[in-house]
């Protein structure tokens, strides 16, 4: 399934993130995914959204810039893994995006000058935000763009349609 850019709702939250979210799961119900692309100002703090969830599995990786995702590990002491490789080159934008399954999505980026290419992004597991606290922020004085892929196994999304919205537990610092 496709969904072009122009399709998709953009929310705006605390902190100047600007989101596009793209829905599969309510377009199709076999496919129990969802796929965010969020804008994050220069030096977005990761303080302000940490969260873990009980069935939603996720994954961030950068579509210009750099994130750093912090994960608290089981012994209190908090993980934090730079992502500095971007998918985007300079002067593209993803202009929809397609998914079939859990495994992977397929980025539609097209170019300034009209030029358009396709980009697989994989679900990595060893990657995957979930269960344990867990934040994404900017430590750069650039805007920094990620894409996030999230997940459920379909069982769950047959019980609870909801889940994507309501598996979300935040953090008060």
């Amino acid at each position: 399934m496709f969904i072009p850019l122009s399709e998709v709702d953009t929310e705006y939250r605390e902190g100047g993130e600007e989101r596009n979210n793209f829905y599969f799961y309510q377009r199709d119900h076999n496919i129990p995914v969802e796929v965010k692309i969020t804008r994050l100002p220069p030096f977005f703090n990761a303080e302000l959204n940490w969260h873990r969830h009980k069935y939603v599995e996720e994954f961030s990786v950068p579509l210009i810039g750099e994130i750093v995702v912090k994960e608290e590990q089981q012994d209190g002491k908090i993980k934090e893994t730079a992502h500095s490789v971007a998918i985007l080159k300079k002067d593209e934008w993803v202009v929809g995006i397609e998914c079939s399954g859990t495994k992977r999505i397929k980025l539609l980026i097209e170019a300034k000058s009209g030029k358009r290419r396709e980009q697989v992004v994989e679900f990595l597991p060893k990657f995957v935000e979930g269960t344990n606290w867990h934040a994404v922020g900017n430590p750069t004085n650039n805007m920094t763009t990620m894409v996030t892929l999230k997940r459920v196994p379909r069982s769950i999304l047959k019980k609870d349609p909801l889940v994507f919205q309501v598996d979300r537990e935040s953090k008060v610092l």
